[in-house]
């Protein structure tokens, strides 16, 4: 059943309770938002088929059902608003839950570079490379600065 039919139906069920009409719009346009995240169907598009059929169902007088259609329209902002920052705060989390596993892979490779870098020094002094232990250091300088932009 489309959003059309639905609201249209919600709509003639009831008198003018504006309470129930509250309650049916949120229980639909939360349940509208929620397909719409979940197919990926266009949230407008739901949305003006609601209004479609809430204007159809609505037994009103055209001025009344203008009022009604302002009253919705600012209770499905609210809804959209509240799913909104839902949203964003999700984001958010796994941003910092990602970050953070950027910051701890960085300082394993950067310590797989450090313990290599110390092998090579060990290596290098203990079969007497002087030149090679030299030019460690300075490697180990340029690496340890950015290790993930010197690689190549």
């Amino acid at each position: 059943m489309s959003y059309r039919q639905l609201m249209k139906e919600e709509m003639e069920k009831m008198s003018s309770n504006r309470t129930l009409f509250e309650k049916k719009l949120r229980k639909v346009y939360a349940q509208a938002l929620e397909e719409a995240k979940r197919t990926g169907y266009s949230i407008e598009s739901m949305t003006y088929e609601l209004l479609e059929g809430m204007e159809e169902g609505l037994p009103l007088s055209s001025s009344e059902k203008e009022s009604s259609l302002l009253h919705a329209s600012k209770i499905m902002l609210d809804l959209l608003q509240h799913s909104a920052a839902e949203d964003i705060d999700r984001s958010e989390r796994r941003l910092q839950v990602a970050q953070e596993a950027l910051h701890e892979s960085m300082e394993s490779e950067k310590r797989h570079i450090q313990q290599t870098l110390e092998t090579f020094k060990e290596y290098s002094h203990a079969h007497g490379h002087q030149k090679w232990e030299a030019a460690l250091k300075e490697i180990e300088v340029a690496l340890l600065k950015e290790p993930h932009k010197n690689a190549g």
